[in-house]
């Protein structure tokens, strides 16, 4: 199916899209740190990283999008926009 001229985008059973924010934020912060475990250098992540001042600056509980299956997350991807800080050499 073609939505708008793209593809949609494909449907697992039991998973919905949702969006952060910052109510879901301990469980967003659990699952990047549960998903980390299995590779070698992840950072470890806390609530703070994500709040204004924080580690990741900019990078809100709201730019995530969250695959949930049955109440819990299963996958995040999250759109960082660094324009307000980042340096180009």
């Amino acid at each position: 199916m073609v939505l708008g001229g793209r593809p949609a985008p494909p449907s697992l059973p039991g998973v919905v899209v949702e969006r952060g924010d910052e109510g879901r934020l301990p469980d967003i912060v659990a699952a990047l740190n549960a998903f980390g475990r299995a590779r070698e250098f992840a950072p470890r992540h806390a609530c703070e990283d994500f709040l204004p001042g924080g580690r990741w600056l900019g990078l809100r509980p709201e730019d995530f999008l969250l695959a949930v299956r049955a109440g819990r997350i299963v996958g995040t991807l999250a759109r960082w926009d660094q324009r307000a800080f980042r340096q180009t050499r």
